[in-house]
């Protein structure tokens, strides 16, 4: 038996060949879960419940992060959509290495050409084999591939949260020209300048998941490749600490793994098995103010195989 199947037997969550479906908790205290850029950066919330709202592209995002740092150099763990970079150059690069010539004047390239440089790219990056990728920009298209792993959009909190804008000042200011005026009594000098920031006290939140076995197929992603997404999910939360952030770790990955490829229940059925409850009347303010409880009872009756990661 080779390592990754013996994993595989004694750790179903890696077998590539069967469904998944999973929610991951995590939790935000002193931070800000995902700020709306058309918003003064404010929390984005659902406006008729108050909860907050974190987009797929938030936390698909630390998972690269974190491949990126932890998996440097390491070969088909590059990240494709990655800070600095721009996306028609890897498309360009894995042309010119298979001898697949650039589009020419007035002709597109065939499929079967796409098809060929697809498969390259995700073979040389983490993201594309987990998330897939739209690669039919410039002179060197590559079609689209769809990925294996998929989360739910948006990712909201447990409880509405209730956000403060908090004001702060620097001592420093900008413009030179500002300090100038303060020494010649002139109107507008200023000595400090003003901004804001928003926080919420604590929230928990609940992120749904998924993974596809035949788009995995698609894409090359390997039971490694499920190991390394597993891992991060627990520990990438440390790579981008900041005031504005907060506290912001994992709480749990629930992982239920079907029987076969196609699954034998709707995803529904799983995640409504774990049930948050509250025990404290007043604020929310630590993860310990919940409980979590997962109804197991008749799993074994559905084919499914429960793990959890990462508590």
């Amino acid at each position: 038996m080779t390592e990754a199947n013996h994993d595989v037997a004694n750790q179903p969550h890696l077998d590539v060949e069967k469904r998944h479906d999973f929610i991951l908790l995590y939790d935000v205290t002193g931070g800000n879960p995902n700020g709306d850029p058309d918003n003064g950066n404010a929390p984005r919330t659902d406006p008729e419940t108050g909860q907050a709202w974190v987009t797929d592209m938030a936390l698909k995002r630390k998972v690269r992060t974190f491949i990126a740092d932890a998996y440097a150099n390491q070969e088909g763990m590059a990240i494709y959509v990655a800070e600095g970079t721009a996306l028609n150059r890897p498309l360009r690069e894995a042309s010119q290495d298979l001898d697949v010539k650039p589009n020419a004047k007035n002709k597109k390239r065939n499929a079967d050409d796409q098809k060929k440089v697809g498969a390259e790219i995700a073979h040389r990056y983490y993201d594309v084999r987990a998330f897939g990728a739209v690669m039919s920009t410039g002179d060197n298209p590559a079609g689209q591939l769809c990925g294996p792993i998929q989360i739910s959009c948006p990712i909201t909190s447990i409880d509405p949260i209730f956000p403060a804008d908090l004001t702060i000042t620097r001592v420093a200011v900008t413009k030179e020209e500002d300090l100038a005026k303060l020494d010649t009594d002139e109107k507008g000098g200023k000595n400090r300048e003003m901004g804001s920031k928003f926080t919420v006290p604590y929230a928990l939140l609940r992120a749904e998941g998924f993974f596809t076995p035949s788009l995995a197929q698609r894409t090359g992603f390997n039971t490694e490749d499920l190991r390394v997404f597993w891992d991060a999910l627990q520990r990438m939360w440390a790579l981008d600490r900041s005031a504005s952030r907060g506290m912001t770790g994992c709480r749990g990955i629930h992982i239920f793994t079907h029987a076969d490829r196609y699954g034998s229940c709707h995803p529904d059925k799983l995640f409504s098995r774990i049930s948050i409850s509250r025990t404290t009347d007043g604020p929310v303010r630590h993860f310990s103010d919940y409980t979590i409880n997962v109804d197991r009872e008749g799993l074994e009756t559905l084919g499914i195989e429960y793990t959890v990661l990462g508590e």
